[in-house]
């Protein structure tokens, strides 16, 4: 039996992050090359023009960085989100909470495996999804666009699929593709999925 931790985050941390969670990162000069990126480097303290220097220094480094998981812990802007998806080896994606209006960039990424896109109400484009060759592991939080789910019908790689209306209410139109999902393993709809 899934805990309600698993049922929500299912491979976020379950297989992923599994073990001591990586420390917070919030200047390049902190990261250790690890191989997983646990970064909160917006809404600080910092001032505006400081803040902005930061998120600068970010979206020239990431596509760079040799990755396989990035989660990050802090909003992300639209421009952070298309440095990240330039990263070649990223097998993991943690969004907790977006600005991010278009996932067109992520389409085609040729590794990415694991994708959380946690509280993007604005966020359009799932349909870009079903160009990820690799993509097993899938939870869309706090998404409108999420309330039609026929994305799900071209995810021929999926094993696992989580969806959630985050903190405001979702109408889902049908379930019918997850039930006609062809290869879509475990589903969890959390309990604020639906109205």
């Amino acid at each position: 039996m899934l805990s309600e931790h698993q049922l929500e985050y299912g491979y976020w941390p379950a297989l992923q992050m599994s073990g001591p969670i990586p420390r917070l990162v919030r200047h390049p000069r902190e990261y250790d090359t690890s191989g997983v990126l646990y970064l909160e480097c917006t809404q600080t303290e910092l001032t505006t023009a400081q803040q902005r220097q930061l998120v600068d220094e970010w979206c020239a480094l990431l596509p760079n960085l040799h990755l396989r998981t990035l989660v990050f812990r802090s909003k992300v802007s639209q421009r952070m989100f298309d440095s990240a998806v330039q990263i070649g080896g990223l097998e993991g994606l943690f969004v907790k909470w977006s600005a991010v209006r278009s996932i067109e960039q992520i389409a085609g990424h040729p590794s990415l495996a694991a994708l959380y896109l946690g509280n993007s109400p604005s966020l359009v484009g799932l349909r870009h999804l079903s160009s990820l060759p690799q993509l097993r592991h899938l939870f869309v939080k706090g998404v409108r666009e999420s309330a039609d789910l026929s994305f799900v019908d071209d995810l021929h790689a999926l094993s696992e699929f989580g969806l959630s209306a985050g903190t405001a209410p979702l109408a889902v139109d049908s379930l019918r593709p997850l039930r006609d999902a062809k290869t879509c393993g475990p589903v969890a709809l959390s309990h604020q999925t639906a109205t």
